[in-house]
């Protein structure tokens, strides 16, 4: 699945929004998770790459198929950032990477915990990579720090 914020209209504080909801849904898989396993399910897992930077974004594809959508570098880094999760946090519920770029962006509501520089794929340069922490339940302006659309998480198909 893919998730992007700023586009078509432009979103101040993009990063933290991005952030907040790989957040929200961490908590929500555990919750579910919980209530899973007192019902014999299984326990779902999930990686979450955030990566900040330009991308061309619209309708892209031959005329017979288009599709609203996003490519580029940073696209791409999110999908590697997303797959390096399995090194960095094997059996999380929700391994969520972030790069340095978009940690910086944030503020001290996101705790960012530091995992080194990483070769990724299709990049002549090693990227700085953190995982996410704890993230405060206070948001600016008095907005809910959950999305909209996040406060419940639709359940797996049974």
């Amino acid at each position: 699945m893919l998730a992007f914020f700023g586009a078509p209209d432009r979103l101040k504080g993009h990063a933290a929004a991005a952030v907040r909801a790989a957040a929200a849904i961490r908590e929500e898989l555990e919750k579910d998770n919980l209530e899973g396993i007192g019902e014999g399910r299984p326990p779902l897992h999930v990686r979450i790459g955030i990566h900040t930077g330009s991308v061309i974004v619209g309708n892209i594809g031959a005329s017979d198929r288009v599709n609203y959508t996003i490519v580029g570098d940073t696209v791409n880094v999110s999908q590697r950032l997303q797959d390096l999760g399995k090194q960095l946090e094997p059996g999380a519920t929700a391994a969520i990477a972030i790069s340095g770029e978009t940690a910086s962006r944030l503020d001290e509501r996101f705790e960012t915990i530091p995992a080194g520089k990483h070769r990724l794929r299709g990049r002549g340069e090693a990227t700085e990579v953190f995982k996410l922490g704890k993230v405060a339940t206070s948001a600016p302006c008095g907005r809910s720090p959950r999305p909209s659309g996040l406060s419940k998480m639709p359940l797996p198909y049974r």
